[in-house]
């Protein structure tokens, strides 16, 4: 069973043509009314970038535990290539926005 999740007021100046917007695209939405759509909204670009800054962690972490059990270097390079599909140095993510997000690795 989901629990209650507390909740704190937030006020925003927005331009009225985007609410007016927001308004209309709602109910497309199957939403109840605006606010809730930009709810919906926040809460996708927030869980998008919490998954960006997640995905940046991975590579480190990986090498840690590679170092950890004793590889290093040129291995611990072809081995993180090989789980990331990248090289060590660069990975790139592609979000389900098409917008291309640069996450740097160590």
């Amino acid at each position: 069973m989901k629990t209650e999740r507390k909740k704190m007021m937030v006020s925003l100046r927005m331009p009225e043509d985007v609410v007016e917007d927001l308004k209309r695209i709602a109910p497309l939405k199957g939403m109840s009314g605006y606010q809730v759509l930009i709810k919906y909204y926040v809460g996708m670009g927030l869980r998008r970038d919490l998954e960006a800054l997640w995905l940046q962690g991975v590579p480190e972490r990986i090498q840690g535990i590679l170092a950890k059990h004793g590889l290093t270097g040129e291995v611990q390079n072809e081995l993180l290539e090989e789980l990331l599909g990248v090289v060590p140095h660069h990975q790139v993510i592609e979000t389900k926005e098409t917008e291309t997000l640069q996450v740097a690795t160590s």
